[in-house]
């Protein structure tokens, strides 16, 4: 990435996102973008512990402020510095993706069926209190919410993750897949040269909506176009197909 992308970035998404997305580890050479609902808590988990094995203190919260975490983050370097890490081949840039519609229903039933803070924004829109987190929102007015939202102040939980690795401004090394989470881990771990699977939790990943029996009966047709649309580019970056309505 050079210097005109770093500018463009921070111009488009703003300081606290790029430092809130981007994880450098210089010891290991690498970089990560988490992408939330696609096992991030887990790999957040994972490299945080290996970044901080020499340390006592092996446990943080997995999603910290920039400023309280493990890893190197942007506002830490110079952006020369940082064009220079994005660009190096020494460095492995990586990420992970999950089928936008199985993502999407995860993030309806964690954050808003299950009526966690998350849901405060939905609420919002819908001209509700978003104090009053026991009203109930449907899957179908979830997604037609979405798209009354600007898509850069949407929530990390369903904003596109095309949009929340910065829209290929950052090349990848590799792209793993959660439904392939195992496989694909290995696969980086020989890339990084570092033995991941052993740091994995027993129960590694959460609301493991992953097939199409236990989200495709949730969507109508309605909200199959709504989705195809909102999240295009997921679907054409990372190579998922699309439901036919």
């Amino acid at each position: 990435m050079n210097m005109r992308q770093i500018d463009e970035m921070y111009k488009e998404y703003g300081s606290l996102k790029v430092n809130q997305n981007i994880h450098i580890s210089i010891k290991h050479k690498f970089v990560f973008i988490p992408v939330p609902k696609t096992g991030s808590t887990t790999l957040k988990k994972v490299f945080q512990s290996i970044e901080m094995r020499e340390l006592k203190r092996k446990w943080i919260k997995p999603h910290p402020l920039p400023e309280h975490s493990p890893f190197i983050k942007p506002y830490q370097l110079q952006r020369e510095q940082l064009s220079d890490i994005l660009k190096s081949s020494e460095y492995v840039k990586f990420t992970f993706a999950r089928n936008p519609y199985h993502r999407l229903y995860s993030a309806w039933r964690d954050k808003i069926h299950g009526n966690r803070a998350e849901k405060a924004q939905i609420l919002k829109a819908r001209q509700l209190d978003p104090e009053n987190l026991e009203q109930d929102i449907s899957f179908s007015e979830f997604i037609e919410t979405i798209q009354t939202i600007d898509k850069y102040k949407l929530d990390p939980h369903w904003s596109p993750q095309y949009h929340e690795i910065f829209n290929e401004r950052i090349k990848f090394d590799f792209i793993g897949k959660l439904e392939r989470f195992d496989e694909d881990l290995s696969i980086l771990a020989k890339m990084l040269k570092m033995p991941l699977a052993s740091e994995v939790p027993e129960q590694p990943i959460n609301n493991k909506s992953y097939g199409h029996k236990s989200t495709s009966s949730a969507y109508n047709s309605k909200d199959i176009r709504i989705a195809t649309e909102l999240y295009a580019e997921d679907f054409s970056f990372f190579n998922y197909p699309t439901y036919r309505i």
